[in-house]
């Protein structure tokens, strides 16, 4: 991949995020909500993990290196943001499980964001593999 390629897909996944965050109405948490446990959080917010599956993780504002982008919606209630394959995406209107990675990684490279209500099961993130976080999910309501 050249750099001028890797700089394209970098922005495209930048305008995706992005678009993500609108559709979900949430704002970056500010320096007072900085640290504070998901669950104590108002709806509304987003911010960075390494603890995507647990609603005691605090959220930070500032993206570390393979964390996760968690958004606390008002509708939707907590989104985890990854990348999946093109085929686990396709698969996510099902009960499945799926390895969720906090960036594009080898062919996970499609956006989505998955509901933590639906997670049943959650396996510790493989570190040695990009932070995957291997999830098995119910079928959305």
């Amino acid at each position: 991949m050249t750099t001028a390629h890797a700089l394209r897909v970098s922005e495209a996944v930048d305008k995706s995020r992005e678009q993500l965050r609108d559709e979900h109405r949430v704002r970056l948490v500010n320096s007072a909500e900085e640290g504070v446990p998901l669950h104590s959080l108002p709806a509304g917010v987003y911010g960075f993990t390494y603890a995507p599956a647990s609603h005691e993780a605090g959220l930070f504002a500032k993206a570390s290196y393979l964390s996760f982008e968690i958004h606390k919606t008002s509708s939707q209630g907590t989104q985890i943001v990854g990348f999946v394959t093109e085929q686990e995406a396709g698969n996510l209107d099902y009960a499945v499980d799926c390895e969720l990675f906090p960036e594009a990684r080898d062919t996970a490279r499609t956006l989505v964001s998955v509901a933590a209500s639906r997670i049943i099961g959650a396996k510790a993130l493989a570190r040695d593999r990009g932070n995957c976080l291997r999830l098995r999910l119910r079928a959305p309501n």
